[in-house]
């Protein structure tokens, strides 16, 4: 977020004095910070993941740090665009990291049956936390428990009941957490179209930038050669033709 606010100053000097357009800042500024995010997001996700222990898979590891690495760069593009809206390194902290904790939870709080269930949708968080579930219990067979019964005192009765908290397989985990079955493709593609909606705000967000900025430079130098003339005009100027 901060380098876009500090570079603001700098592409507009640049872009009067025509050295480069908007679409080659924006496109060589997302080829410089490739390498950065994208080394940062495969130690981040790597170290998650096995720290995590969930699948001693390499297929489920590539797919999920592919998955994972998508939201990511929409992260990053969704911080570009409020970075740029705001214009305030602060605000636009505040804004993006609201954002994001609200989306995270519409991914697990929102069940199936609620009339709010489409927000989810909006999302990219929730594809990869939909995409990543399913990746890691599709092919579970079975789950093995340690107490699968608990036992429950009411009203001096005891029962014996089933302990929720046991799986039989992947796909009962899938189930109870209303995860989409074979919908790896579709939240790839969703993810994409999402990543690609918010660079284009945000290269929008400065080309707007840029016709603002250059409308209200071009009105302030009017305004200047119109003072001028005019303080000219009231207090001439009596050594005017020595000068020069």
């Amino acid at each position: 977020m901060n380098n876009y606010i500090k570079d603001m100053p700098i592409f507009f000097r640049d872009y009067k004095d025509n050295l480069y357009s908007t679409a080659i800042y924006f496109i060589t500024k997302q080829m410089a910070d490739f390498p950065k995010f994208f080394s940062l997001g495969i130690i981040v996700m790597t170290i998650i993941y096995w720290l995590s222990n969930l699948r001693n898979d390499a297929g489920v590891f590539f797919a999920v740090l592919f998955i994972s690495y998508l939201a990511m760069e929409c992260s990053f593009s969704f911080a570009y665009f409020v970075s740029l809206a705001t214009a305030d390194i602060r605000l636009s902290v505040e804004i993006a990291a609201s954002f994001v904790i609200s989306s995270a939870s519409f991914c697990i709080l929102i069940g199936h049956e609620l009339p709010l269930k489409w927000l989810k949708y909006t999302s990219w968080l929730y594809f990869m936390y939909d995409s990543v579930m399913y990746l890691v219990y599709n092919s579970y067979d079975s789950i093995p428990c340690t107490q699968p019964n608990v036992t429950i005192t009411s009203d001096e009765l005891t029962e014996i009941c089933p302990n929720p908290q046991c799986y039989s397989d992947g796909k009962d985990v899938l189930e109870r957490f209303d995860i989409t079955d074979n919908g790896l493709a579709r939240n790839i593609i969703l993810t994409f179209l999402i990543l690609i909606f918010l660079r284009i705000l945000a290269y929008l967000k400065i080309k707007c930038e840029i016709k603002f900025s250059y409308d209200t430079n071009f009105e302030s130098h009017e305004n200047d050669i119109v003072n001028k003339s005019l303080n000219k005009f009231k207090n001439p100027d009596p050594f005017e033709s020595l000068k020069g």
